[in-house]
């Protein structure tokens, strides 16, 4: 089928129903776009499909993901040169085989294992500032502050305990008089360059 050309999309769709069993796990780095882009149905074509990319991927909120590409990947965390997706000289066959040793590689490490948010950390620093993603989200006022609060107490106050090292600062408390006492408003800033939805 590759010495064929051009080959054409129905070629290719015919001959990966013929070659994949039902009972097949399709893995890859990104390989959920190719397995919509060739029509394949869960079930039918393939038992499930297993996306390096997501392990890897960092979760920013709950609506904002910074995914990274395989070479990134391959580069910062295995120190070889890949091509990128952008580059006209990607290899399927090599990207199919660092996918494979990716897999093998951290298969066994739980998602949320201190190992993989190294992992995350180490590929989203490794990125420029200008292709960073950032949650917008990232700050919350406070009002209503009781005169005499502490810093930690206001951390407290608004994000779980466990999650209290992602708090950058908090800002100096702007204090007035008001009728039934002093109070005070700040901002809380937070830190955004780690995986926060995953250490919840």
């Amino acid at each position: 089928l590759l010495e064929c050309n051009p080959v054409h999309l129905e070629q290719v769709v015919e001959y990966l129903h013929r070659f994949i069993p039902p009972e097949s796990i399709l893995l890859g780095h990104g390989i959920g776009a190719v397995v919509e882009a060739f029509g394949l149905q869960k079930g039918e074509d393939y038992a499930y499909v297993i996306d390096i990319s997501d392990w890897f991927a960092v979760q920013l909120s709950p609506t904002l993901c910074q995914p990274f590409s395989l070479a990134h990947i391959v580069k910062l965390l295995m120190g070889d040169d890949v091509p990128d997706h952008d580059s006209g000289d990607r290899d399927p066959l090599l990207d199919a085989q660092y996918a494979r040793m990716l897999y093998f590689s951290y298969k066994d490490v739980p998602y949320d294992h201190p190992i993989m948010h190294q992992a995350r950390e180490t590929l989203y620093m490794g990125l420029p500032k200008e292709k960073r993603l950032v949650d917008p989200a990232s700050t919350v006022k406070l009002s209503c502050i009781r005169e005499g609060t502490a810093a930690e107490d206001i951390k407290k106050s608004i994000i779980p305990r466990q999650v209290m090292h992602v708090v950058d600062k908090v800002n100096e408390i702007e204090w007035t008089d008001e009728k039934e006492g002093r109070v005070g408003k700040t901002v809380v800033v937070f830190k955004q360059t780690h995986d926060v939805a995953q250490m919840i």
